[in-house]
């Protein structure tokens, strides 16, 4: 969260979506190495704060640029399409610490084979696709609507060009509207660039005060998201397994994490036929009902217990 806060929308407001995530490459890799060599619980700990920080960056950057490079027809599947990276990250990691498993180095009696984790080796392996998203960035073009809000209207022109594959802007009435917008875009800020912060405060809350409800539902959608619970079940989903007396646990986590890239794989196609509101109040409904049997599941695991005792 403090990376996402304190440093995502200013780095990416001030030096632009691409050269952010170019800026997050080499510090995954760095951070990743770190962590490979580290020989203390401090630089472990340390290492993954800092991790957590990029992570913060890369999360808000990522998806606004994914947004703004996007046709209108298909943006939505491509800003789900971020998620689907995500769910296929994890599930990758999770697959790695479970083909790196080892009690090497452990002085628990009752350690086995699959009891710990090569947490270096896995490591020194994330460093592949760190260097790789700063390789990948070098071949993309920034945001036009980043060049467009900092007066390269003709930059954002080219850019939009070039990502729609076509010579001029009469080929697509789509970007006949998006130049526009971008130019009285430019317009505004070239007019407001000498505001002072104060000036520049009333604007933005005089531009808000106008989208207050869309805001409000946006703001909602994420926050009442995560009290669902998500993250717990994701987190300790082993324990769950283990609590409902399963002998492979950590296959059946596996399978947990491949569901969620079938899901959401089958989310992003049909992203922009169903429509969003669709998939959220059916998302909605299926955690709901979820949420109910797991907490009846407890709930009956209590009680046994009890009756046992």
């Amino acid at each position: 969260m403090g990376g996402a806060i304190l440093l995502g929308g200013p780095f990416s407001e001030k030096f632009g979506r691409k050269r952010t995530l170019l800026l997050c490459s080499p510090c995954f890799v760095l951070i990743y190495a770190w962590q490979a060599l580290a020989h203390t619980s401090w630089q472990l700990l340390f290492a993954r704060v800092l991790v957590g920080f990029v992570v913060g960056v890369e999360s808000v950057v990522a998806p606004t640029y994914i947004g703004e490079v996007s046709p209108t027809a298909i943006r939505g599947t491509l800003g789900a399409c971020n998620q689907l990276s995500i769910t296929i990250g994890v599930l990758l990691a999770y697959a790695l610490g479970m083909a790196f498993r080892t009690d090497a180095g452990s002085i628990d009696p009752n350690a086995t084979d699959g009891t710990f984790c090569q947490w270096r080796t896995v490591s020194w392996i994330y460093l592949i696709p760190s260097a790789l998203l700063g390789i990948c960035m070098f071949f993309v073009p920034e945001s036009p609507r980043w060049l467009a809000q900092h007066s390269r209207a003709d930059d954002a022109k080219m850019v939009l060009l070039r990502l729609r594959g076509y010579e001029s802007v009469e080929e697509d009435p789509e970007i006949m509207e998006e130049v526009k917008a971008y130019e009285i875009l430019a317009a505004h800020n070239a007019k407001n660039a000498k505001n002072t912060w104060k000036e520049s405060a009333s604007w933005a809350s005089s531009a808000l005060g106008h989208c207050k409800m869309q805001l409000f539902i946006g703001i909602a959608l994420q926050v009442l998201q995560q009290f669902s619970g998500i993250n717990s079940v994701i987190f300790y989903r082993t324990t769950i397994f283990q609590a409902a007396r399963l002998d492979n646990k950590e296959a059946m986590a596996l399978a947990v994490m491949a569901a969620q890239v079938v899901v959401t794989l089958i989310a992003c196609i049909i992203m922009d036929i169903a429509g969003r509101r669709v998939l959220l109040v059916a998302g909605a409904a299926g955690m709901c009902v979820a949420a109910i049997l797991l907490g009846v599941f407890f709930l009956l695991d209590d009680l046994n217990d009890n009756d046992i005792s």
